[in-house]
């Protein structure tokens, strides 16, 4: 499901039915029997998310074990970990909404401002909440929950409502649509950059084969 590489360079595998450590000593994978949907590196350890419970991975002790456990919350399946604000993380469940983690107190609380049933869901550099609601378009609130942009087919040059993903590159969102890819380049002017396939151009965006993106 996923791979990412800690703050003490381990590389682990989210698969679905474990957790895997690759030992990059041995070339093996030390597995584990938790299946993660998430995880998120933080600067003294990383986390993983699976159904309602959070694992920590400390790097001093280099030993993998329960935080915390969420049931009160709901069941919710976390398929995505963002940073928010004020060291927070922001758990997210497209089908339920959000949960707000606190790793310094090993907290978790429900976030009042993703609403259920999103397509995709982005907490950017600045502490702002992206999401878009099935086929209305993007959103964006700050974080007292004030809604500070939207941007639909009707009143921007967004090619289309229906988004997939929401990411940010070099300090612009940039949003995936079902009809081409969407930067936004000035958050005051609403100005937008399109990429779009282009009939009879194989080198132009592949719009309806691309249903991910990863900013790096």
């Amino acid at each position: 499901l996923h791979i990412l590489q800690d703050g003490v360079d381990n590389v682990w595998v989210l698969a679905e039915d474990s957790l895997c450590l690759f030992d990059v000593s041995t070339g093996s994978f030390k597995h584990h029997d938790i299946a993660a949907t998430a995880g998120f590196v933080l600067e003294d350890r990383c986390i993983f998310v699976a159904g309602d419970r959070i694992y920590g991975y400390d790097y001093k002790s280099g030993k993998l074990s329960e935080v915390l456990s969420f049931s009160s919350q709901g069941d919710y399946k976390v398929s995505e970990i963002f940073s928010w604000s004020d060291g927070s993380l922001l758990l997210t469940d497209m089908d339920k909404g959000a949960l707000v983690y606190n790793p310094d107190g090993d907290s978790v609380s429900k976030c009042p401002f993703v609403p259920a049933g999103c397509d995709a869901v982005f907490a950017d550099s600045r502490g702002r909440l992206w999401y878009s609601e099935t086929g209305q378009g993007l959103r964006c609130l700050d974080q007292t929950g004030r809604v500070v942009g939207e941007y639909t087919t009707s009143n921007s040059a967004i090619p289309s409502d229906v988004i997939l993903k929401i990411g940010e590159f070099q300090g612009r969102i940039v949003a995936l649509t079902d009809e081409g890819l969407c930067t936004l380049m000035s958050d005051h002017t609403g100005e937008m950059s399109i990429e779009s396939q282009k009939a009879g151009d194989v080198f132009s965006f592949p719009t309806t084969s691309v249903s991910s993106m990863f900013c790096d």
